[in-house]
């Protein structure tokens, strides 16, 4: 399994429960918790990139298919691997000559 390497980002912990919800006509709504699990997540917004560090980031999405297979992440502020699963899409942007990136990163547990 291969591990995502960024320089530097920041990254924020997301922290979830599954509820679904159903809206009725008449505008009321019921909420289910769909598990007692709490989901956990991280949110990466990378510092920005020259075109070798944006391509390696581009090709590690593509060869991960996404949101598809898992992979290792060290979370920058506490050390800890996880082994995590992209929760988003790969969003790059240009800004003053240099690209940025944003996504999100799901918890499967840690490594």
């Amino acid at each position: 399994m291969e591990t995502l390497i960024i320089k530097r980002e920041s990254c924020e912990i997301i922290n979830s429960y599954v509820v679904q919800i159903s809206k009725y006509e008449d505008t009321t709504e019921q909420r289910r918790l769909r598990s007692k699990k709490k989901n956990i997540g991280l949110k990466i917004q990378t510092c920005p990139m020259i075109d070798i560090e944006k391509d390696y980031l581009e090709n590690f999405y593509d060869e991960h298919y996404g949101k598809y297979s898992e992979f290792y992440y060290t979370n920058p502020s506490n050390k800890i691997i996880y082994i995590v699963r992209f929760d988003s899409d790969l969003q790059l942007t240009i800004q003053k000559g240099y690209w940025v990136s944003s996504f999100n990163l799901f918890i499967l547990r840690i490594a």
